[in-house]
């Protein structure tokens, strides 16, 4: 059985991420009587209920008004890049000294937030594939941590719509080198299966895993399959090399990791029957040819943590309709920020010291996301006192209170 020698009550993490937030935000007070732990404190709970700020404040006896509060975190985010560099400055706060000490795997991937107003610039809205009713986004990169109970996101970067990928790899790869984390692996989205990517991990020694994209059109019927659908065809596992060519780029050879394996019979989406027979996957490499096949699949597929990251991120989104694109990156990065103080309390709070590799024992069920926002909402209502009755014009029927 588990034993423990102290507690932690949700006051002491409300806290803790108070404090994280302050130091990264350096925020301005309002006025005297709206000191800046106000302002954070409407921050965090608008997020950990993924409501707005006016709303927030709205369902709070003792809280500042929601406009005067909108109104000043515009006034002081307002620069892209400003708010870039304090929400990396929040990340930075919570990665803890021992990932310096080891060159680390690292994942890179876009997150993709829908807008569907009239933006307040020419180059922030990247169009995609449609989703979510819309084909026009604001997208940011980031970098995470593929580190078993720590895995932080280690910086963020706002991908403006002439931003092309190496753009945003370099920049990352800036903020990780100022951040001293030695990078020993990059996993990439296949999004970033471009020659100017390519060419400059290669260039620069950095090896890499990343899934091909397939171009062209289809061979006619009867007519040999060629390139990267050849290789997407096979049935056996093995190496090659493939030269990915581009009109304004040129042409860049790499290494190429067909991996086969069978589906084994393992279930399709809900309603689907199981899969079987030979499954192919073709990565792009650099760097990993002295690796298995199977160590090249099952590393690649750790870096699907990072879109796991991205969905417990859109959980505590602050909602807004501003036009306001760095307004926007801030309540996002807010998100970022609070999910980074949940792993560092995990791993340093949560944890259990225990022999072998890692040296601790990791519980995700005892501290969840959820009881988290959980607890940071409950101290915040505790202090700026939560509505409990409201005016109206109609009581409820007398029965269904009886009832009840």
């Amino acid at each position: 059985m588990d034993t423990f020698h102290h507690t932690v009550n949700k006051r002491e993490v409300k806290q803790h991420a108070s404090f994280v937030l302050r130091l990264a935000l350096k925020l301005i007070a309002i006025t005297e009587n709206t000191p800046v732990a106000t302002l954070i404190d409407i921050v965090i709970s608008a997020a950990v209920r993924c409501t707005s700020i006016e709303q927030t404040c709205q369902h709070h006896e003792d809280a500042p008004c929601g406009k005067t509060v909108r109104t000043h975190l515009e006034q002081q985010f307002n620069d892209i890049q400003d708010v870039e560099v304090r929400i990396n400055r929040g990340l930075r706060n919570n990665i803890p000294k021992q990932l310096r000490r080891k060159p680390l795997k690292v994942a890179i991937d876009c997150l993709e937030i829908g807008y569907y107003g009239t933006p307040d610039g020419e180059d922030v809205l990247r169009t995609s594939k449609p989703k979510d009713g819309t084909s026009r986004f604001h997208t940011y990169a980031s970098a995470y941590v593929v580190e078993k109970g720590q895995r932080y996101t280690l910086a963020i970067t706002f991908v403006t719509a002439s931003d092309s990928m190496l753009d945003v790899v370099r920049r990352l790869n800036k903020r990780l080198i100022q951040l001293a984390i030695r990078v020993e692996l990059y996993l990439l989205d296949r999004g970033f299966y471009t020659v100017e990517v390519i060419r400059w991990l290669i260039t620069y020694n950095k090896s890499f895993i990343m899934p091909v994209r397939v171009f062209g059109k289809k061979p006619k019927e009867g007519k040999p399959l060629t390139g990267m659908r050849r290789l997407k065809a096979s049935k056996v596992s093995h190496w090659e090399q493939y030269t990915l060519h581009s009109q304004k780029a040129g042409e860049v050879t790499f290494d190429v990791a067909v991996c086969c394996d069978n589906f084994r019979g393992k279930r399709g989406r809900q309603g689907k029957r199981a899969r079987h027979g030979r499954r192919t996957l073709v990565y792009a490499t650099y760097g990993v040819k002295h690796h298995s096949f199977d160590w090249i699949r099952e590393t690649y597929r750790s870096r699907f943590g990072i879109e796991s990251s991205h969905r417990q991120v859109r959980a505590m989104k602050i909602k807004t309709t501003t036009t306001n694109t760095a307004m926007r990156f801030f309540y996002l990065g807010i998100s970022f920020i609070l999910r980074n103080i949940w792993v560092w309390l995990h791993w340093n709070i949560f944890s259990q010291k225990q022999r072998g590799p890692g040296g601790r024992k990791i519980q995700l069920f005892r501290f969840s996301l959820d009881f988290l926002k959980a607890w940071l909402g409950a101290v915040i209502d505790e202090i700026y006192g939560l509505y409990d009755q409201i005016p109206v014009d109609q009581l409820l029927p007398a029965e269904m209170l009886r009832s009840g």
